[in-house]
């Protein structure tokens, strides 16, 4: 296409990026930026030109906005807690597999890894002690895996289990191997990423992972990780790497392969080729809904305009006008 338009991040708390999803926008725009993509970063809703932001961040009706921009919502994993935005025309997803992607509404883009990720200390050599969970436990570990017993069961088999979101994120030197398991069974998890398993490849350390559709989805072989439907599995798979340093050599080998897939300097490919191979197109065809809002009244000029049958006493409705470039809204 011609000019390009500008393409900005929204996050509407810059000064404090907080949780995980923040931090990974500015991560996104770091790696773009240093690769030479036009790109901005701000906490002013642009009133034009693709604008990218968080789930959390597009909740309210678009129409606040009143903006003409394109909006791609970046749905990181928030679509599974409270559904598909219903304002944005467009989604990034992190889920290979995600139900959005049959829609042509969305596009998949692998997560980053943890930036300044500390990798496994080569110099524990063949010792498997240390075994982990890194993350949030609400919601991603199960029950079993948080108990008193486990911890018990992992001590009386010589290992040491760690886990809390006290623990750094980023610093993997200490930990030789990860245990990550949301329910057991299988549940796709379409909302879920990758992330655990690509952290494991990059950090060189073995994986036990639940049933997931993210990772069954870049699963090549045995070695890749893994999985585990239930405690006696996660069991089994520890014992079996306990009593196997060739198979964890193995799958670490494997894993510093398959890890090459997910540089930055990969990713951030992605990013551009998703801009100019598909962002910009749908810019230019994209057409902003008209609204009615009110022209004046005792309601703010923001409000909706709901319609309302005629005045039984004869009377003229109130006025009101079409703005342009703004979303219609759905209820929540």
């Amino acid at each position: 296409m011609g000019d390009a338009p500008p393409v900005a991040f929204y996050l509407q708390h810059l000064e404090h990026p907080g949780n995980v999803g923040r931090h990974w926008v500015t991560q996104t725009v770091a790696h773009l930026q240093s690769a030479g993509f036009p790109v901005e970063l701000t906490k002013v809703f642009p009133k034009s030109g693709i604008v990218c932001a968080l789930h959390d961040d597009l909740r309210a009706p678009l129409a606040r906005f009143r903006s003409n921009a394109f909006v791609i919502c970046l749905d990181v994993d928030r679509a599974g807690l409270y559904g598909p935005n219903r304002w944005a025309p467009f989604h990034v997803v992190h889920n290979p597999v995600d139900p959005q992607l049959k829609k042509g509404n969305a596009h998949y883009i692998p997560p980053w890894t943890h930036e300044g990720m500390i990798p496994r200390d080569p110099g524990r050599g063949d010792r498997f002690k240390t075994i982990a969970f890194v993350g949030t436990q609400g919601g991603n570990l199960v029950g079993d895996l948080r108990r008193p017993e486990w911890d018990s069961w992992c001590r009386g088999n010589g290992v040491e289990w760690h886990m809390g979101s006290s623990l750094c994120w980023e610093d993997y030197s200490w930990i030789d191997c990860i245990v990550a398991v949301r329910h057991w069974g299988v549940r796709p998890y379409y909302h879920k990423p990758v992330l655990k398993l690509i952290n494991a490849w990059t950090a060189g350390i073995p994986a036990i992972l639940g049933a997931e559709t993210a990772y069954q989805f870049y699963r090549r072989g045995p070695l890749d990780y893994i999985e585990a439907k239930s405690l006696e599995e996660v069991k089994c798979a520890l014992l079996r790497l306990q009593r196997c340093p060739s198979l964890r050599a193995e799958m670490i080998a494997n894993g510093r392969e398959r890890a090459k897939d997910f540089t930055p300097e990969v990713n951030v490919q992605r990013w551009i080729s998703f801009f100019e191979q598909v962002a910009y197109h749908r810019f230019a065809e994209y057409k902003p809904r008209r609204l009615l809002v009110r022209r004046a009244s005792r309601q703010p000029s923001r409000q909706l305009l709901r319609a309302r049958p005629a005045p039984r006493n004869g009377g003229v409705a109130k006025q009101a006008v079409p703005i342009d470039g703004l979303a219609k809204e759905n209820p929540s």
